[in-house]
């Protein structure tokens, strides 16, 4: 028996230097509570494995945006972006925090490539799905408001460093053959457009 089941990159620390699957993580404080639920599935994972071999793979997603996905960080700025009553100035988030966002697209040839993997020694893996690179929340807004007409600008100059890397995909590149079609750019017009479609409609 087997099965595949989503986890977060929640579970990495902004003190970590490189977000990868061999490094131990502990549970702390530094910790969301999404980050310290998807450590314990993947404890409890760990634990089936080892007591009954079932295997499993977790799927440690980035932010993972598009079509459909009306909760994320991505449709906030988009339907602000086209409001002519809301702010820019309104997000609750730090501006400059840098995200690996991930397409759903990619997620999803993830998720498939996942429910086909023929297990290495190791019964209980987790891979990283993401882009493999951040961009900030101020990178989000300048593409959708280059590109949706909206010219709120309240938040661009806000200083942020692109040059963090995002998640490991080193793994995800052996284990599943994944490497993601989708760059951030070519993702956000998608969910644009979609979400153009939407409105209009």
């Amino acid at each position: 028996p087997r099965f595949v089941y989503g986890s977060t990159a929640e579970i990495y620390t902004e003190a970590m230097d490189e977000k990868r699957e061999d490094v131990d993580i502990a549970f702390g404080p530094d910790l969301s509570t999404k980050g310290i639920s998807k450590l314990l599935d993947e404890r409890l994972a760990r634990l089936y494995s080892e007591l009954y071999g079932i295997q499993s793979v977790g799927l440690r997603f980035g932010e993972v945006y598009g079509p459909f996905a009306e909760s994320s960080i991505v449709h906030d700025i988009i339907r602000r972006s086209m409001d002519t009553l809301s702010s820019m100035d309104d997000i609750e988030l730090d501006a400059s925090s840098l995200y690996d966002f991930v397409y759903i697209d990619d997620v999803i040839d993830a998720i498939m490539a996942a429910l086909q993997l023929d297990f290495p020694a190791r019964k209980d893996i987790v891979v990283n799905v993401g882009s493999g690179s951040s961009s900030s929340i101020n990178d989000l807004i300048d593409i959708v408001e280059s590109h949706s007409g909206s010219r709120d600008g309240s938040r661009k100059n806000v200083a942020h460093n692109n040059e963090e890397p995002g998640l490991s995909l080193d793994r995800a590149r052996y284990l599943l053959n994944f490497e993601p079609r989708y760059s951030f750019k070519d993702g956000i017009l998608q969910t644009l457009a979609w979400y153009n479609d939407q409105t209009i409609n």
